[in-house]
């Protein structure tokens, strides 16, 4: 029975933990893709090709300052879409769909907590152990 009740304590802690990682990377996530450093990465990302070559798809709040951003790569054929208002982020994706690259903030969140959260499990376990 005590087995079971540390068991249930190692279960809510994790799932707290997690749920603050989630929480903390969503808002920095949201500070940070509604900076110009989104349209820095794009013009990175695109350089080595033509921008003919991709789509540009954006939260609304950043589809008016890439225009001005991203000047030149629109002059030269890149394509800029709107996301919604439901997602934050952009995707750049090629046009002839063998690729894209997603940094919406749910695909940030997504891949980063499952890093992070089996880094909050070893902890969680190895402290179980060292009590044990």
């Amino acid at each position: 029975m005590l087995r079971q009740a540390e068991e249930n304590v190692c279960l809510e802690m994790k799932k707290s933990l997690n749920s603050m990682i989630a929480s903390v990377i969503k808002k920095e996530a949201n500070s940070q893709m509604l900076s110009n450093k989104v349209f820095e990465f794009v013009k990175e990302a695109i350089k080595e090709r033509h921008s003919s070559d991709y789509v540009l798809k954006l939260s609304d709040e950043l589809v008016k300052s890439a225009s001005s951003a991203l000047f030149d790569e629109i002059k030269n054929g890149l394509v800029i879409e709107g996301f919604g208002k439901a997602n934050k982020g952009f995707r750049l994706k090629e046009k002839d769909g063998s690729g894209y690259y997603d940094f919406s903030i749910d695909e940030l969140v997504s891949l980063m907590q499952g890093y992070l959260s089996k880094s909050v499990d070893d902890a969680i376990n190895a402290s179980v152990k060292s009590i044990e």
